[in-house]
């Protein structure tokens, strides 16, 4: 009945003006396991949040994944200069927000500007995300000539600027006047230029978005997308085959076997993402400030074993932090191999007395994390060697990430790292700098500060190539994590969805989505 109701209400299309109901058969019914913390891509940081947001705003560019070629979006042309530090873009004429304002230089330099300006009206720092603040630290001034031209000078070269510029999730553009008119409230209330747009947001129960009828670019098919939130993946899998959803994320390896088997379902695996699964310490607390205590930690966890059983072929053994989707992704690195008798040694070497049981602390607040077999693999690998684990779950993200990730309220804890780009700096620099907000495992190695900053500031993709390696060799051997694994990315959808496809930062593209009348 809840299901029923949700989508009655989202044909309705009660948004901010009066509109035509849409038809029930061009109606994609989304079921997410939560609720985004925004849609502000100022404030945003979680998986649902693209899902939901990148079919309402775009960026000036994006990246092809299968030719790693730039491609034009809200940009028609651009060009840096031989040093790189001046970056020009001609913006595309005619353009227009989904509340009528013009796309204009402006709006692209106070979309970037209040994500990391403190002087910017729209930076709200009790709601702006640190990403901003990483991907931009090297801006020096964003100018804007004319109303199609906008100017990035850069305080030094960097290598990852156009891979910055390509992601949705710090680069997005957004309307200056629905800023200005919603405030803080904007990231409930979002308004881009993409084919969709935003309708309604009930807490707990649904984010309606519809097709922008003026969308400059190629006419979405669907004319709407009702988002509806069930945290049980039970329930939306019977809703699924019930014909009440359409399409379901947040899937788990565990639930995968049985929806195989069911009819009318295609569980949609796209390539690996960019993501790594990770297995974090706290390297200036103990036992954890010892790195033989470090080394012992990655020596004694079976990664094959346990990601080929728990994984039921949805994600591959990581070498390192970098998935083999980046760049500058080396398969020939040698990482701290399974030797529990090495692992035991290290632990005495270092002195180590078990004495206190370690935490292992880990989120669940999603159906892809719940009942996670990782964790208890991990916890049953440690105690072998003497490491005795206590094992801790949070079923808030934003708690554990103050308590936990951000915070030194635990030991070890358990953590997915999305790159938000192809190249490696976001990954490596946001969380192995010593000064990153990101570096949560409070990992400090000057070598590594030094190797990082040189790699920005080379344009040379054959010198980054070393740089990059250099700095993953360094990190392997220090241990501040043990790298797991890569996973797929997961979708389950009906039969009667064509063309559902999603890129590898788990982001699909819904214009291109029709639905099948006849299944």
């Amino acid at each position: 009945m809840k299901i029923f109701f949700a989508l009655f209400a989202a044909l309705l299309l009660l948004g901010c003006s009066t509109q035509e109901p849409i038809p029930v058969d061009r109606v994609l019914r989304y079921g997410i396991p939560q609720a985004p913390t925004s849609l502000d891509p100022a404030a945003a940081g979680d998986l649902v949040y693209y899902q939901i947001a990148f079919n309402i705003l775009e960026t000036l560019i994006a990246v092809d994944w299968k030719s790693s070629e730039f491609l034009p979006v809200l940009a028609m042309a651009w060009r840096g200069d031989s040093l790189g530090l001046h970056w020009t873009f001609s913006l595309r004429r005619g353009i227009f927000f989904h509340d009528g304002s013009p796309l204009n230089a402006e709006a692209v330099k106070i979309s970037f500007e209040r994500q990391f300006d403190p002087h910017s009206p729209y930076y709200w720092p009790q709601l702006t995300d640190t990403q901003g603040h990483v991907a931009f630290s090297m801006l020096k001034e964003i100018r804007t000539p004319n109303d199609s031209t906008v100017q990035f000078i850069l305080k030094y070269p960097y290598s990852a600027f156009l891979d910055n510029l390509a992601t949705p999730y710090f680069a997005t553009i957004v309307s200056p006047r629905a800023l200005k008119e919603f405030g803080e409230s904007f990231g409930h209330q979002p308004v881009g230029t993409g084919p969709f747009q935003f309708v309604k947001w009930e807490p707990d129960r649904e984010i309606v978005i519809k097709k922008f009828p003026q969308y400059w670019g190629k006419k979405a098919q669907l004319d709407g997308v009702s988002y509806q939130i069930m945290q049980s993946l039970d329930d939306k899998i019977q809703a699924l085959q019930q014909g009440q959803l359409d399409v379901i994320s947040g899937v788990s390896a565990a639930s995968v076997d049985k929806l195989y088997r069911l009819q009318g379902i295609k569980v949609v695996e796209e390539p690996l993402s960019l993501a790594t699964v990770i297995l974090g310490m706290k390297c200036q607390s103990y036992p954890f400030s010892k790195i033989e205590v470090r080394r012992a930690i990655a020596r004694g966890i079976d990664k094959e074993k346990i990601v080929i059983r728990s994984s039921r072929g949805l994600a591959v053994v990581a070498k390192g932090p970098l998935s083999p989707m980046l760049m500058y992704y080396d398969s020939t690195l040698a990482s701290l191999g399974y030797d529990s008798i090495a692992a035991k040694e290290l632990l005495q070497n270092a002195g180590y007395e078990n004495d206190f049981p370690i935490s292992l602390n880990h989120c669940v607040d999603t159906d892809s994390l719940r009942d996670n077999p990782l964790v208890q693999a991990i916890k049953s690998d440690l105690e072998k060697i003497g490491f005795p684990i206590h094992v801790a779950a949070y079923h808030d993200w934003s708690n554990y990430e103050v308590d936990i990730l951000e915070g030194n309220k635990g030991h070890m804890f358990f953590m997915g790292w999305m790159s938000y780009t192809r190249h490696p700096d976001y990954i490596l620099y946001s969380l192995f700098q010593s000064q990153s907000p990101n570096n949560y495992f409070n990992y400090k190695n000057p070598e590594v500060d030094r190797l990082l900053e040189q790699a920005r500031q080379t344009l040379d993709s054959e010198q980054q190539r070393q740089l990059y390696r250099r700095v993953q060799e360094i990190i392997l051997e220090d241990a501040p994590a043990v790298f797991i694994s890569h996973p797929k990315v997961v979708y389950v959808r009906s039969e009667r969805v064509k063309n559902f496809k999603a890129n590898p930062l788990y982001i699909p593209v819904l214009n291109e989505v029709s639905l099948d009348d006849t299944k």
